[in-house]
């Protein structure tokens, strides 16, 4: 089971987005698979709400 088992993917990302870095963003997180998985992510506020904009304009943009 790796990352692409769905729950594992969700807590790397919910790890990534609220600890990690830029560099650990680019090389862990995939475009698509976070936008499918944005609803589902617990993440404190201050996180979702800096990711807000980059998410929106990821779901325009596709």
């Amino acid at each position: 089971m790796g990352l692409s088992d769905r729950d594992r993917r969700r807590d790397l990302y919910e790890i990534v987005l609220t600890h990690g870095d830029p560099n650990d963003v680019g090389q862990l997180v995939n475009r698509q698979a976070l936008l499918d998985r944005w609803a589902d992510l617990y993440l404190p506020p201050w996180v979702r709400a800096a990711w807000r904009p980059l998410i929106d304009d990821a779901r325009t943009a596709a």
